[in-house]
């Protein structure tokens, strides 16, 4: 297990911008619009916003349709498809976002009591072409088929030891090399789902690292790791390995309880990981020398980092970072380890 909430961290003087902390500019997702290199930002409370690059100014985003995901929803995921459509996980449900149109189309499921299911937490889209998603609060695993437009559902049978495991909701998705989906979930730790088996498996997780069984974020590195960041730090499953190892840990007094909502590998340094964390900022990891830098807000210091709750991180095709907080967004220069915050566009409602 890897701590990141340790004292004697490194903190880096950065850039300043100001941005209010408040609720309604917590960013939850942030993907790239790669005609244009401008990013989609998903926020808690108020929907899907615009960052123009060029201007810096995050707008509200508007679409041809009048939907509450555009202005009032809490957007969780995003996931750019390869027909170039959008889809948005969000508190209202699956949706689709067609930018060429500039229209959004949204999809529920409709159970048997005829109450739709919203508030989607997580998605990503197979080779099949299938749209995977997850509700934190509704148990089971589902798939979506935009040609078709049918749901079908994966839940836990007790007599069916090759079916989804997990009885909770779903957290977190991701597809690895080989094609495997991984499930992270609310209370029952990882499952995986084989395609080629069409079978359920679940990964053994050492049950004192997962608390409640809460699996945040899932992530391959460069080795083949599947590493899953939990609320109790960082996981990781060898290639082929069933049963989890943990990086070296050691519980220490901190900024926080080592809540891990994302993990990218840096795309130009071999073995170095970046993890945001719910609590404990934004962290450099180098899994190779087993070095850490650490990157936390300073009430201080108007230069630090927005907040030390992110929730997201973002490597563009340029390779610039972006760091989605409670406290809005903000740009990272690597190379002076200094941070830019972006604040709302006072003119938008």
């Amino acid at each position: 297990m890897f701590d990141i909430s340790g004292e004697g961290e490194k903190t880096h003087q950065m850039l300043d911008t100001l941005e209010p902390i408040n609720r309604e500019t917590s960013i939850e997702a942030i993907i790239e619009d790669q005609q244009t290199g401008n990013l989609f930002v998903g926020m808690n409370r108020s929907g899907l916003w615009t960052f123009d690059v060029g201007r810096k100014v995050l707008t509200k985003h508007n679409s041809l349709d009048d939907d509450n995901i555009i202005s009032r929803g809490n957007i969780h995921a995003f996931h750019r498809a390869r027909d170039g459509a959008l889809w948005i996980a969000s508190s209202r449900g699956l949706s689709r976002y067609d930018s060429r149109a500039n229209n959004i189309k949204s999809y529920q499921v409709i159970p048997s009591d005829g109450i739709p299911q919203d508030n989607a937490a997580s998605l990503l889209e197979d080779p099949n072409g299938l749209i995977w998603f997850g509700r934190n609060n509704v148990p089971g695993l589902e798939s979506f088929d935009p040609e078709t437009e049918q749901f079908r559902r994966y839940d836990s049978d007790p007599n069916n030891p090759l079916s989804f495991s997990v009885s909770g909701g779903v957290f977190s998705l991701y597809e690895d090399k080989s094609g495997i989906l991984w499930v992270g979930t609310w209370l029952g730790g990882l499952d995986k789902w084989d395609r080629k088996k069409r079978r359920f498996n679940t990964a053994e997780i050492d049950p004192g690292r997962l608390v409640s069984g809460l699996a945040r974020s899932i992530y391959e590195d460069h080795a083949g790791r599947i590493l899953v960041g939990t609320d109790d730090g960082l996981v990781q499953l060898g290639s082929g390995q069933k049963r989890s190892s943990n990086y070296p840990y050691s519980q220490r007094k901190g900024h926080g309880r080592n809540r891990i909502t994302g993990i990218v590998e840096d795309p130009t340094e071999r073995g170095v990981l970046w993890i945001a964390s719910w609590d404990s900022g934004l962290v450099r990891f180098d899994s190779e020398k087993g070095l850490s830098t650490h990157y936390h807000n300073d009430p201080r210091d108007a230069n630090s980092l927005s907040t030390n709750d992110v929730r997201t991180v973002l490597v563009d095709q340029e390779g610039v970072f972006w760091v989605g907080t409670e406290g809005g967004l903000n740009w990272f220069d690597r190379t002076r380890g200094m941070f830019s915050r972006f604040k709302l566009d006072p003119n938008d409602s």
